[in-house]
């Protein structure tokens, strides 16, 4: 079974957006791997991440917040660690 850090790494750079950034929030767009649309990444000003995709929302929102990442919040992680721009 592949890993949640292992299919964030299968997820390029080049399909990572910085959506727009407001007073509260930092918004990316990851495009999905089937190709057909994209999530909505956030991360508030207290460093808590949020995802839209089936993942998240199925596991995620039930948890402490902030203690579970998609694939979709870890691409972005490591895109932000790659390049430097948060």
């Amino acid at each position: 079974m592949i890993s949640r850090i292992e299919k964030a790494t299968l997820i390029h750079s080049e399909d990572i957006h910085e959506s727009y950034l407001d007073s509260e929030y930092l918004f990316y767009e990851v495009k999905g791997s089937d190709g057909s649309g994209y999530y909505l990444v956030a991360c508030n000003h207290d460093k808590l991440w949020r995802c839209t995709c089936e993942d998240f929302s199925g596991r995620g929102i039930n948890k402490e917040e902030g203690s579970f990442l998609c694939k979709h919040i870890i691409a972005v992680l490591l895109h932000i660690a790659k390049n430097g721009d948060f």
